[in-house]
Order: structure tokens, then sequence, then C-alpha cells
């Protein structure tokens, strides 16, 4: 595969090394295990040093028959790319569980809205590891920031059409003990045929046309465990978020912001991550002085288990993303459209 001209890097002169950058055409996600299979590993082997080698083999196993008795439709990929390979990429493609803060707004003199996102989760590695990725389909070009082996969306980014992130619903708060409460959450996950909210988000991203009808699938879509979507289309005021339920969702026209508490739903639920409520606040109040490359990156935004940060300039259709770690930023500014 080779670089498309359309896919540039920016420097901020940090000394950092570029996220490296692949525009892979009308291939599948899958190959970026051959191209880059040094970071695969890497992040396999954060895996087993982050949950043990026996606990992941165990929830690569329960992952894998999910998606089999399940029916999804990305099985067959996941079963490629996982067999002969150490254990983790059937967790990796089915696991559920980090922090994110996101938020979506059309400035003054702006023509069309900008997209902010974080990503957070404790694992090590994936900061340093994440490649980005620009991949030619029906509907047009799709950028991803990504890892080799994960076949899912989480974030993603259709140049003309809308950019969406996923933000990790609170858990239910079912009997108010923390163990109980993710078990339940886990037991009534198993029991769902439906995609998996990042599978059901890449479908979007090969499907659908327009803001509108992204919109509609997201909205309507029956999906496996709750979660939170911000969307942002190409012309002014086109920003939103969706809350999620398994079979429901409310929608906010108005403030698209999200962490990882409700705002439009009043279930007893515990935030993800640390200080949501804070973290939602601040992204609604960075868009007060319109700082753009990262200058909203801050405390508490910014926390130890930050991994990935981007801005979606959707007038331009050009992704800025950095990478984190527990220490702080590690790599360059990296840009592509």
């Amino acid at each position: 595969m080779t670089q498309n001209p359309a896919v540039s890097t920016a420097t901020a002169a940090t000394g950092f090394p570029k996220i490296p950058v692949h525009d892979i055409g009308t291939a599948p996600l899958s190959v970026l295990v051959d191209l880059e299979p040094d970071r695969m590993a890497e992040i396999l082997a954060s895996g087993r040093r982050h949950l043990g080698a026996l606990p992941l083999r165990i929830l690569d196993s329960r992952s894998e028959k999910w998606a089999r008795r399940s029916g999804n439709p990305y099985q067959s990929e996941v079963r490629a790319i996982a067999e002969g390979r150490p254990r983790g990429l059937w967790f990796m493609n089915f696991c559920y569980e980090w922090g994110c803060t996101t938020g979506a707004e059309t400035p003054p003199g702006k023509q069309a809205p900008l997209l902010r996102r974080t990503l957070d989760w404790p694992f090590d590695e994936i900061g340093r590891n994440m490649v980005l990725v620009r991949q030619e389909g029906t509907m047009g070009p799709v950028l991803y920031p990504t890892w080799p082996g994960y076949l899912g969306a989480i974030s993603g980014m259709a140049p003309g059409r809308f950019a969406i992130m996923i933000n990790q619903a609170p858990l239910p708060k079912t009997t108010g003990i923390l163990p109980f409460d993710w078990v339940s959450a886990r037991i009534a996950t198993r029991r769902m045929a439906a995609l998996p909210p990042a599978h059901l988000l890449r479908h979007v991203f090969e499907t659908c046309a327009d803001f509108s009808e992204a919109v509609d699938r997201l909205t309507n879509t029956p999906i496996a465990l709750p979660v939170i979507f911000t969307i942002a289309g190409t012309k002014p005021g086109e920003t939103l978020t969706i809350e999620r339920q398994r079979t429901g969702a409310r929608i906010d026209r108005e403030t698209a912001v999200a962490a990882n508490h409700w705002r439009l739903y009043e279930d007893p639920a515990r935030p993800r991550g640390k200080a949501s409520p804070d973290r939602a606040r601040q992204m609604v109040e960075s868009w007060a002085d319109h700082k753009e490359k990262f200058g909203w990156l801050t405390p508490p935004i910014l926390n130890k288990d930050t991994r990935l940060a981007l801005e979606c300039d959707m007038a331009s259709g050009t992704m800025h993303v950095i990478g984190c770690e527990k220490d702080g930023i590690v790599t360059d500014i990296t840009s592509i459209q």
C-alpha cells in the first residue's frame, strides 16, 4: 500500500515521532496486521501485561463465542486475523471499557463544524502504536485513527459527509454494588444479538450517504449495549449528540458534548472514567475561546488514561491526531484528509 498525496503530516516541532499513515485503498482494515505487525504485537503484549495471560484467554474465548452466537457480520474477518496469532484479538474487537470526552460545534466565522475528541483507556502502548488509515468505500473515503488488528470503528471521519465518535455510556446501577452491576451488564450484553456500537459505527461509515441518513441509522438501529454518539456534518449547525439505550434514543441538538455519564436520561447509572461531569463541562467551556490545534487539551480532559486526541475540521475534511500515554503526549500532530 502507498500513501495517498492527500495524506500529509503536520509537524508541531515537538520532537516526537509521527503517527504512521496508511492509504489502504479498497482493502479491508485487516491488512494492517501485515503492514504493522510489530505494533500489533506491542498492543497484544500490553493486554497480557494488563489483564494477565489466563484472564485474557478467557475473555478472548468468550468474545469469540458471543460473536458466533449473535451472528455478528464481522466475525469472519476477526477469525481470519486471529487464527495462528497470540490470544487477544477477539477480545480487542469486542471489548468496550474506556472513557472519552467529545464535543462538536460550529464556531463563529466557520463554514462547517469542528469536532474534538479524546479517548481514555488505561492500556499502555496504544497511544504510541496507533495508526491513521484512509480507506476508500462505496460512499467515499473514510479516515480512521485505529490499531493493527482492530476492525471496528470508535472514531472516524468521512470527508464531505460526517464525522462520528463513540463514548462509552455509564454503567447502569442495577444493584448499587459496582462488581454486581458490572456482571449484570455483561450478562445482559451477552444475551443480545444486535451489533456492538463499534460495528454499527463502521457500518454507518460504509453505507450512509450523508449526515441525515447517519443520524437516522445511529438513532434507530438496535444495539447490543448503551452508547453515546456525537456526530458532526458539513453544514453550520449540523452537530448533535445521541444517547442510546439498546432500543431507544434521546438526541441533544443544542449542545453536542459527551463524556461518560447521561445528560438526557435520568436512569441511575455510574459514570465511566474519571471526572466525567468535569470533562464534559470543560469541553463546553473550551469553545468559548475557539482554541484549535489542541489548545483545549488540558486536564481533566487530558489525564493519565488519555491515549489519543483528535480534531476534525469538517470544512477542509482534515483530521488532526495526537497519541498519548500515561506520561503525556508521545507523537507529533499528524494530519490526514
